[in-house]
């Protein structure tokens, strides 16, 4: 055994790794551990990746300011096999979690965000969003209300308010469509509404005209 660097590995005395008697060639790295501790190793495997392995747990860290970087030119993978979390933590804190099921979860209740007011996220992908059974639902722009859905039932918790337009000026139509006109001219309902007047009403998209709603 020879001390290099921190390290205590099986080398010969010229410094080379043993070689298999009879066979010329070197043998696999062995393990070797860090500050002669008896169960924290670094072993190559048989593809020449680094592994790190211990018995009582592993940490990757640094003691100054200076960055810590774990890098691959491929794929990165961090794998818990057991039945705990990969955590994520600053400041010595627990931030996120994901669990042994996959979820990602956040270590406190409404106080971490995803994503920030100058640096968004372009797209979410999702099937549902779900704000637990005690919350409003609220969907912001700017940091301002615009939806709110309230807990107690899947109603608006605030009135909506409806695009306006001018009777010659709806967008493109899609059966269905809710608007308002501030142009209409003796409106009657469900009739196909008429402009060149001021009365200010809700119109609906019948799927051929809008009608006064």
């Amino acid at each position: 055994m020879f001390e290099r660097e921190g390290f205590w590995e099986d080398r010969d005395p010229f410094g080379r790794p043993p070689t298999p008697e009879g066979t010329g060639v070197a043998a696999p790295p062995r393990p070797c551990s860090l500050d002669r501790s008896p169960d924290f190793f670094i072993h190559a495997s048989a593809a020449g990746a680094a592994l790190l392995s211990s018995a009582s747990g592993t940490t990757v860290s640094s003691t100054s300011s200076a960055t810590t970087l774990i890098t691959s030119a491929a794929i990165t993978t961090i794998d818990n096999t057991g039945s705990g979390s990969v955590v994520f933590r600053t400041g010595a804190q627990t931030r996120f979690s994901i669990s042994s099921s996959g979820h990602l979860v956040p270590n406190a209740d409404n106080t971490f965000d995803v994503g920030a007011t100058s640096t968004a996220l372009r797209e979410t992908f999702t099937r549902s969003v779900d704000s637990g059974s005690a919350n409003d639902l609220v969907l912001q722009r700017n940091n301002v209300t615009g939806l709110p859905l309230a807990a107690a039932a899947n109603i608006n918790a605030v009135p909506v308010r409806l695009k306006s337009y001018t009777v010659a000026g709806p967008p493109a139509d899609t059966q269905g469509d809710l608007a308002f006109v501030t142009d209409a001219n003796a409106p009657t309902y469900n009739a196909t509404v008429a402009g060149g007047g001021a009365v200010v009403i809700p119109v609906f998209y019948n799927g051929t005209n809008w009608v006064c709603h």
